[in-house]
């Protein structure tokens, strides 16, 4: 019984390091593609893709201590750092190339964060649309948050699923975006 005992505290033990490095990357992360998102919608930084790159790194490291516990994928909170990352990297997407932007995106990432960002970066397209408040700009932008919204719908989702208030989520990003088109046009006109 002894040796179990010392075999299982061992591995329990082994876990909890690991859970609390890959929880403290998470964070990091999660905190570094906020600032990211903050200054690229305001503008304020001028390589965002070199930022990316910085962050790469962490989540690379974040996948690889993952895949080597699987264990891990239990940890929800993981998820949270991973799928900000996935939001920066679909919301600088939108501007650049796809083939520049899918070097930014590990073969590891999951589908449910990289879904989850990809919807939550149409909110950050609202709030860039509201910023600059250009009626070609707002049009361009809707486009790309109706064709989010189409594929989203294309999904088998359970009822439980997260996912299933990411779409809802979506939806409502493209009635503020069609609201705000309206009201440009309409102060345009007059």
């Amino acid at each position: 019984m002894q040796n179990l005992w010392n075999t299982i505290s061992a591995r329990y033990a082994r876990f909890e390091k690991e859970r609390r490095l890959g929880m403290d990357i998470s964070e990091e992360i999660q905190r570094e593609s906020k600032k990211l998102i903050h200054a690229f919608v305001h503008r304020t930084i001028t390589d965002p893709k070199n930022a990316l790159a910085s962050i790469k790194t962490k989540v690379d490291y974040l996948l690889a201590l993952i895949s080597k516990n699987p264990f891990l994928y239990q940890v929800a909170a993981l998820d949270a750092g991973l799928e900000e990352y996935a939001e920066a990297v679909f919301l600088i997407g939108y501007t650049a190339s796809f083939k520049e932007i899918k070097k930014f995106i590990p073969k590891g990432l999951g589908h449910n964060e990289l879904l989850g960002g990809m919807a939550d970066s149409s909110g950050e397209l609202v709030r860039m649309v509201r910023s600059r408040l250009k009626i070609d700009e707002a049009e361009k932008t809707r486009a790309i948050v109706a064709q989010i919204y189409e594929r989203f719908l294309d999904l088998e989702l359970s009822r439980s699923n997260k996912l299933r208030s990411k779409i809802s989520d979506v939806q409502r990003n493209l009635h503020h975006l069609e609201q705000i088109i309206f009201n440009l046009k309409l102060n345009a006109g007059s």
